[in-house]
């Protein structure tokens, strides 16, 4: 958790404020001002907007790499970004289609449908679908 310098203990905010931060539950209810530059205020935007996060989260990760160098925060982010992401349209294809796959095993499960030959087949259609169109859960 960041605090101010001079700032008192951290009051606790309602759960829905608080997000999941590095590895442990933090919630983030301090500040930290910085003055910068038009030029250095755009450029952290625009590199923030590059991997597709907030400019805070961003500085972050940036400010969390620098005081504990065992973290690698923004490579890891760096990593994520460079990877290619699906359409809204794909991504909620492939969720429907896992929730189909769920209900498929749950039926196979539980011996309720009438040709498991043939639910086995559909399950393996909507499994090969899913990878076609890039889901990697399993």
């Amino acid at each position: 958790m960041l605090c101010t310098a001079g700032s008192e203990s951290p009051t606790t905010l309602p759960k829905e404020t608080q997000r999941v931060v590095g590895d442990a539950r933090d919630t983030l209810d301090k500040h930290i001002d910085v003055r910068v530059s038009r030029a250095e205020h755009e450029a952290v935007r625009r590199r923030a907007h590059s991997l597709g996060i907030t400019p805070s989260a961003w500085f972050r990760a940036v400010l969390r790499d620098a005081l504990d160098s065992r973290r690698d925060e923004v490579r890891s982010i760096t990593a994520q970004a460079s990877q290619p992401r699906q359409s809204p349209l794909v991504a909620e294809a492939v969720g429907q289609l896992r929730r189909v796959g769920v209900n498929l095993n749950q039926a196979l499960r539980r011996g309720s449908a009438v040709d498991g030959d043939l639910l086995l087949e559909v399950k393996a259609s909507v499994d090969s679908l899913r990878r076609e169109l890039g889901d990697t859960t399993r």
